[in-house]
């Protein structure tokens, strides 16, 4: 390097000394606050999409934060199933509900209306329940739709935006509408059809979770299914009272 000229080796005297109020730092700044002098747990580690540790019930970052889950789902590429989609339906409802409502995929009216579960038979579902739609959270283990067949890497690639969801809604109880989706929470019960998850509240639990805590969960028949056999909507009036009697013990 050159040799800098005589001008600058030597700083002005102006400059050569910090006045005094600015020698010593004051003593509420000499030394950080307990709380500071070491990271929370919480932040040693970051995970690739949220924090291990739920957002508090009451937080009014969790719409926010489910917005920006959403922007990623939008453009997500995980699987194939994107190649085949008009819309990403990531879901609709309030955060800070008790009922989490998850169907395994939009439905080809679902995905030209860019709705969720746009089948007017989840209204009337609703409707036996005296709930609106404003008052739960539904979404969908998979988030697009496609006329394929839904396959397991399907739903190993789209998963964590379902269990995202559920860190930030953490719902008091889940109700599954379809094989998959029950079948996504209880996978421990190794049953083929909806009917053998009929009839009986189970439990789902995280064991990724520090917490472990477990939901109760009530399966029954989509709306696409009752809509194609009605016969089967007196079985699905009974696991919704069921339902129905939770939630009214949690109010």
């Amino acid at each position: 390097m050159q040799q800098m000229p005589p001008s600058m080796q030597q700083m002005p005297p102006s400059m050569q000394q910090m006045p005094p109020s600015m020698q010593q730092m004051p003593p509420s700044m000499q030394q950080m606050p307990p709380s500071m002098q070491q990271m929370p747990p919480s932040m040693q580690q970051i995970p690739l999409i949220s924090t291990s540790k739920p957002i508090r019930k009451d937080s009014s970052v969790d719409l926010h934060f489910l917005k920006f889950l959403q922007s990623q789902c939008e453009t997500c590429t995980r699987c194939s199933f994107h190649k085949h989609r008009k819309n990403t339906l990531f879901g609709e409802g309030t955060p800070t509900c008790q009922l989490l409502v998850v169907v395994s995929s939009p439905s080809k009216q679902d995905d030209e209306e860019n709705k969720v579960i746009a089948n007017i038979m989840y209204d009337n579902i609703l409707k036996v329940l005296n709930l609106t739609r404003e008052q739960i959270y539904t979404t969908y283990l998979i988030k697009c739709y496609s006329e394929k067949t839904i396959l397991p890497e399907n739903i190993k690639a789209c998963q964590e935006h379902l269990k995202s969801q559920l860190k930030i809604i953490r719902p008091k109880i889940i109700c599954a509408l379809d094989y998959l989706a029950a079948q996504f929470f209880l996978p421990e019960l190794k049953f083929t059809t909806i009917e053998q998850y009929r009839r009986e509240i189970h439990y789902y639990t995280d064991k990724k979770t520090r917490s472990k805590k477990t939901i109760p969960v009530i399966c029954t028949y989509s709306p696409e299914h009752l809509q194609k056999k009605p016969e089967d909507k007196q079985d699905a009036y009974q696991d919704l009272y069921h339902l129905k009697k939770i939630l009214s013990q949690l109010s």
